[in-house]
């Protein structure tokens, strides 16, 4: 397929023809990366994107010569095939027999062979070399790898107690696990996942369908058919399941780390625990919205019987910030122990200083922040009223001149507001939408205080700043708990500039407030612009490089019999 090409019909809409242009041109890169920035724009047109790829999925499965259900008597490289076990976007996993070593094993093969891409075939290849890297308990061994009517296949040892998924949709509605059950599965897990990070793979797509259970109930990670080394992370976009992504793949940062598997396991045992992950599932753009805005619930709230101790593991686990998680999965799996063992665990009882810096640190990330322009007009509007207010009051102006450059502070104030938030509301991120509540009630509040002031000062507006200035400090400070905790510094000063206002004469305070709160606006709108130009610097760079090329046919990675 040529990428260029436009291979969309042209009867289609317009929005949902550069989505479709989107997923086909980068078919050959493994995955219809760069999409998530369109369907964050576009939500009305997911659906129909959603229909047109599963369609495209199911013609290549009818365009493919492959098997049967039930291959009963059919071979494959000397494996006998038995029945199929399932099937994933990729591949077939049949049940089959090695007559050689006469024992049952799993046969995955990809869908399409004839017509697979070279990128899904390195794709399927590399799956098979980083799992053969790795030889840990819980982690799926490779048996052999090779290719047969120009269809690859790789076989597995067979672990009859199905996956994770369907082993949770087996215990009906609540899909719920004891906790200490909970606990174990995912220690196990954290240990394998540390394995592969100390061999420089990163997973990517760890999720309740990649664990296979054995006949013990034992858990084993699988498929790691979206792995990359970890030196090579620069190069990957958007990959994996979007309820348990980290914030950063669901921004498509190109720098991934093992703080993303860690926040995936974090997922996978909230669900385990709730009986749903932490953002829900559903449309794609929705949880990708959720996965990079909301914060998670807490566990207990939803089942009040989960030790704390197992609650803050889980919450570390899904924190926003990549270094606010475990730095290893193998501390992950020692707080596990932990629990399992009713021990204290490493993270509790952190210093006060610890939570200081941290809370200064964090930052909501979001998929774009558009309102930035809201701060530099407000900025312009607060240095343009002040400035008249100020002259007006220190050259002795009637009073009605500063009281009407106050009413057009206030209503320019409402005025941006509305046109940057209030008619923007469909396209509002969450951080952007409690922004938004916040700022109307700080408007409110000025009102109030304003007017207030102006009954009890004889109709004079300088009085007014010194409350204003602690309404504004409070709204600021507010800011710093729904997206950047720089913000609680920055309210802190515009409460001590409220404070210490009375050391000044009232005659300077529309000055000293103005020119406070003019670079403060200034400086956030610099943040939200930089902000806004790094996830949209992401979104363009949503391409997926694979790190190998195709494999050759006469060079078997496992050699089959």
């Amino acid at each position: 397929m040529d990428p260029t090409a436009d291979h969309t019909p042209a009867s289609l809409p317009p929005d949902l023809a550069d989505g479709l242009r989107l997923a086909l041109s980068e078919e050959e890169h493994g995955s219809p990366a760069g999409l998530a920035r369109w369907l964050a724009e576009h939500p009305d047109q997911a659906a129909g994107l959603a229909r047109f790829l599963a369609a495209q999925h199911e013609l290549r499965v009818l365009l493919d010569p492959g098997l049967p259900p039930n291959p009963g008597g059919t071979s494959v490289d000397g494996y006998e095939l038995r029945e199929e076990l399932g099937r994933g976007g990729m591949g077939v996993v049949y049940r089959a027999y090695d007559p050689v070593l006469k024992r049952e094993v799993a046969l995955k093969r990809v869908l399409a062979g004839p017509f697979l891409s070279p990128a899904d075939r390195a794709r399927f290849r590399f799956e098979a070399e980083a799992a053969a890297s790795l030889d840990h308990p819980h982690i799926v061994r490779i048996h052999a790898f090779g290719e047969t009517g120009g269809t690859p296949y790789l076989v597995m040892p067979l672990l009859t107690g199905g996956t994770l998924a369907t082993s949770l949709k087996g215990l009906g509605p609540d899909r719920r696990l004891p906790a200490l059950r909970a606990t174990e599965l995912v220690r196990d897990l954290a240990a394998a996942v540390h394995h592969a990070h100390q061999r420089g793979l990163l997973h990517r797509d760890l999720k309740p369908s990649n664990i296979l259970l054995d006949a013990d109930d034992r858990p084993h990670v699988a498929d790691f058919g979206l792995a990359r080394p970890l030196d090579r992370t620069v190069s990957a976009g958007m990959a994996g399941t979007a309820a348990y992504m980290a914030p950063e793949q669901a921004r498509g940062e190109r720098v991934l780390t093992t703080a993303v598997d860690i926040h995936a396991l974090g997922a996978i045992l909230f669900e385990l625990l709730t009986g749903a992950p932490p953002f829900g599932t559903g449309e794609f753009a929705a949880v990708l919205r959720r996965v990079a805005d909301e914060v998670a619930p807490r566990v207990r709230g939803l089942r009040p019987d989960v030790p704390r101790d197992l609650e803050m593991i889980c919450r570390r686990c899904l924190e926003k910030v990549p270094s606010d998680r475990y730095s290893s999965a193998a501390e992950l799996a020692d707080d596990l122990t932990h629990v399992l063992n009713d021990e204290p665990i490493g993270g509790r009882g952190r210093g006060i200083l610890v939570t200081v810096h941290r809370a200064l640190g964090r930052r909501r990330e979001t998929l774009a922040m558009d309102s930035w322009r809201t701060a530099f007009w407000g900025a312009a509007s607060t240095f343009f009223a002040l400035a008249m207010i100020q002259a007006a009051v220190m050259l002795g102006a009637p009073r009605w001149v500063s009281q009407v450059a106050l009413g057009y502070y206030l209503i320019g104030w409402t005025i941006i507001l509305w046109a940057f938030l209030v008619v923007r509301r469909d396209t509002l991120n969450l951080v952007e939408r409690a922004s938004t509540v916040i700022q109307f009630g700080m408007v409110f509040a000025a009102v109030a205080v304003a007017a207030g002031q102006l009954w009890m000062h004889a109709g004079q507006v300088a009085p007014v700043f010194q409350p204003l200035a602690a309404v504004v400090g409070v709204g600021v400070f507010a800011h710093g708990f729904t997206y950047w905790g720089r913000l609680y510094l920055a309210g802190g000063l515009m409460i001590a500039v409220a404070a210490l206002m009375p050391l000044v004469p009232v005659t300077y305070w529309p000055g000293v407030y103005g020119l406070t709160l003019t670079l403060l606006q200034v400086w956030v709108g610099a943040h939200l612009r930089r902000a806004d130009r790094q996830s949209r610097a992401a979104a363009e760079r949503w391409r997926i490089d694979l790190p190998l090329p195709p494999p050759e046919p006469d060079r078997p990675l496992v050699p089959p019999r």
